[in-house]
């Protein structure tokens, strides 16, 4: 039996991970993670779970599986996340300091075999990006997903997964609803700072009250971004888009910032928790409303900003 500490050793989790697979799941696929944690467990023998960084996770999955077919990385990379979502939700039962899921903050390369190191990208950089995106469309589609932290179906819609996307009636000035989140809520709220709430609703006036307002699928959003951000020497996707403004609110010192963007539903984010995030130290995380996040927005992310 595991010992309760405030924070967990690797060892005392991998016990308890595997004991929750005996009684959740199969022979088969507790056989499946026998390698994974049997090697994590040695790599990180005698740390704390909740402070390994997801650059220390990306290096330990690149020694293991990086030189290999892409899939047994993604494999592994799935079954390392599905660890740490069991451990979250364990010390949440058990009043321990939560904390957000590193994994959450990895890429996996589609070429080349292995993971991908998520730097962050300058403030300066990431201005540059935007600034010279010609297309409007573009540019609003891609100033929402690093301000904001929408999910790509969250903007575009995904109509084999239910999601219907973002519509004018969701927006209201720099506040948007978001319908039929991952978290399986029936709404959320996201914000956008006015620098692009302004712009948006000149688009949306323009459109009419039928039209679809980002008409475009994923492989049209994914190639928009991709492609801008070679030109510039930079490996975007949509997906990074939300982790880097995620990381940017972290290197702010606003760890209620980083919790409101994510939205994770692992977290009690209307309760006043004890949030452990990205490997800092342990703080208290106070639910933000809508208007606290724009003064936060106005004050740490205005135009000025990326466009000095």
């Amino acid at each position: 039996m595991m010992t309760k500490l405030q924070i967990l050793l690797t060892n005392e989790s991998v016990e308890g991970f595997r004991a929750y697979l005996l009684e959740n799941t199969t022979p088969n696929t507790q056989r499946s993670f026998d390698y994974l944690l049997a090697e994590f467990e040695k790599e990180f023998s005698g740390q704390h779970v909740s402070e390994l960084s997801p650059s220390k996770l990306q290096e330990f999955l690149n020694s293991r599986w990086g030189n290999g077919k892409i899939s047994v990385l993604r494999q592994n990379f799935s079954k390392l996340k599905w660890f740490y979502s069991w451990y979250i939700k364990y010390v949440q039962v058990n009043g321990m300091p939560l904390f957000l899921n590193p994994c959450d903050l990895i890429d996996i390369k589609a070429d080349g075999g292995t993971a991908s190191k998520s730097e962050f990208v300058p403030v300066e950089r990431m201005g540059e990006f935007l600034n010279t995106m010609k297309d409007e469309r573009h540019w609003l589609m891609t100033a929402i997903l690093m301000t904001a932290g929408l999910r790509a179906s969250e903007l575009i819609g995904d109509p084999r997964a239910g999601k219907p996307g973002l519509f004018r009636e969701n927006i209201n000035g720099r506040v948007l609803t978001i319908l039929k989140p991952k978290s399986g809520r029936e709404e959320e709220t996201a914000i956008i700072p006015k620098w692009v709430a302004e712009p948006l609703d000149n688009y949306l006036k323009r459109l009419n009250p039928d039209e679809r307002i980002f008409p475009v699928g994923y492989s049209t959003l994914y190639d928009v971004i991709s492609t801008h951000g070679k030109w510039l020497k930079l490996n975007l996707t949509p997906n990074y888009l939300r982790k880097w403004i995620a990381s940017y609110w972290q290197r702010q010192g606003e760890s209620s910032m980083t919790s409101f963007i994510l939205r994770h539903s692992s977290l009690k984010v209307n309760d006043v928790t004890s949030v452990k995030t990205l490997g800092w130290e342990s703080i208290y995380v106070v639910p933000l409303s809508p208007k606290e996040v724009a003064e936060k927005q106005d004050k740490y992310l205005a135009e000025s900003i990326f466009f000095s």
